[in-house]
């Protein structure tokens, strides 16, 4: 699905194709006042209860009030007072965001540190090596130009609100930003030129992308069977 440049290191360490220590999970903890750990994930003991990491991450991240914290992954509620093999998470790794519960704005909060995370390794170095055109990254969109040689530049535009509760939609475009009416095609191309239902352009058929999920044709396909996965992350799209 993403594609990663070993020597750029683009994908974040933690989110990379890893295996945790035996009877170990790999963590990552996203609250409103930032993650921890900053980048990639920490190898914890699965039998450890969930609520010993959030204390770790509410000390490191300097936060004094975890009044009603509520831990999820995905839109499934932990049980903080259990381990991870209580509450039937594997070694893979395993994003847990925390919130109060009831808290005005707190979504928006979340998917803005999610998205910062993600991008993170979005180096200027990277951008060079790629042959990238950085427009934007400022959440909630990420807007890259890709250049090839004796090619149109063929622009695209990741959109979400809110993430990862819903994937990020994309927008395809031309260098001035005007939307394409028509797509570069080739074999395995994810372009479909076909009008989306809901927007009336073409699109990217590809799941983890907004305009797959909410397609008639993928309707039985939905984003929760993605949303958890290590690859389906704002780096890898």
């Amino acid at each position: 699905m993403p594609d990663q440049d070993k020597e750029s290191g683009f994908a974040i360490e933690g989110e990379r194709d890893i295996k945790a220590k035996p009877q170990h999970i790999d963590v990552a903890i996203v609250t409103t006042s930032g993650a921890w750990p900053t980048t990639g994930f920490e190898s914890v003991p699965i039998d450890q209860i969930v609520k010993v990491q959030l204390h770790r991450a509410a000390k490191e991240l300097h936060i004094t009030d975890t009044t009603n914290w509520i831990a999820k992954v995905g839109n499934r509620e932990l049980k903080i007072d259990q381990s991870y093999k209580q509450n039937e998470l594997s070694g893979k790794s395993t994003l847990i965001t925390v919130q109060r519960k009831q808290a005005a704005g707190v979504n928006e909060i979340v998917s803005r540190t999610l998205f910062d995370r993600d991008i993170s390794g979005l180096s200027d170095r990277l951008l060079t090596v790629r042959n990238w055109n950085l427009y934007s990254r400022e959440f909630p969109i990420l807007d890259v130009g890709l250049r090839a040689v004796g090619r149109a530049e063929l622009r695209l535009r990741l959109v979400t609100k809110n993430w990862n509760d819903e994937p990020p939609s994309v927008e395809i475009l031309n260098n001035e930003g005007e939307f394409l009416t028509r797509l570069p095609q080739y074999p395995g191309s994810p372009f479909n030129n076909n009008a989306h239902p809901r927007t009336g352009r073409p699109f990217v058929c590809m799941a983890g992308i907004n305009e797959y999920h909410t397609h008639p044709s993928h309707s039985n396909d939905a984003w929760a069977n993605y949303k958890d996965k290590a690859d389906y992350h704002w780096a890898g799209f």
